[in-house]
């Protein structure tokens, strides 16, 4: 009976640990992606900017 109590503790215990982490990779990735995007089209609106200014 402790041997089953014992191994549901663990698995509860290792969901408890591992899910936090993939919620905050994937919350890392989003924002590494967001960060891209947003330095992406801070780099175009910079050239087209650039673009007019030498016309």
């Amino acid at each position: 009976m402790l041997s089953i109590l014992d191994h549901r503790f663990c698995l509860t215990f290792a969901e408890l640990l591992y899910l936090p982490t993939y919620c905050s990779l994937i919350c890392l990735l989003v924002e590494l992606v967001i960060i891209r995007l947003a330095y992406i089209l801070q780099l175009s609106l910079f050239e087209n900017t650039n673009l007019h200014k030498n016309q």
